[in-house]
């Protein structure tokens, strides 16, 4: 999942990579907390993607993601894996995979 998801600066030590998956993972569990309504960003996501997200999401409390401090770097790289398979597999159809800024950090959810 590192070679799609992460930026080639990302690759560039392991420090980076974990800060960058989890930043990720708060991401993904923010557009996938409210399963079965539209997302807060208006992504239309099927009914199994949904399914998937929820999944990972109730593994990931709202205010662990909320606080970038609590998620821990191994939970946050499950979420990343877990949703790039669900990308790999068309249960979820997001592009870009990862929203970013023109420099391309994270957009994370105390962004929006």
């Amino acid at each position: 999942w590192r070679s799609c998801i992460l930026t080639p600066k990302e690759k560039q030590n392991k420090n980076l990579a974990k800060a960058a998956a989890r930043l990720i993972a708060r991401q993904v569990v923010a557009d996938f907390n409210h399963v079965g309504t539209a997302s807060n960003h208006n992504h239309n996501h099927n009914a199994a993607a949904a399914a998937a997200a929820a999944n990972t999401a109730t593994v990931v409390k709202k205010d662990e993601y909320l606080d970038k401090s609590k998620l821990k770097t191994d939970a946050a790289e499950s979420v990343v894996m877990g949703y790039h398979v669900a990308r790999q597999l068309g249960w979820i159809e997001r592009e870009p995979a990862v929203r970013r800024y023109s420099n391309s950090a994270v957009i994370t959810p105390k962004d929006w």
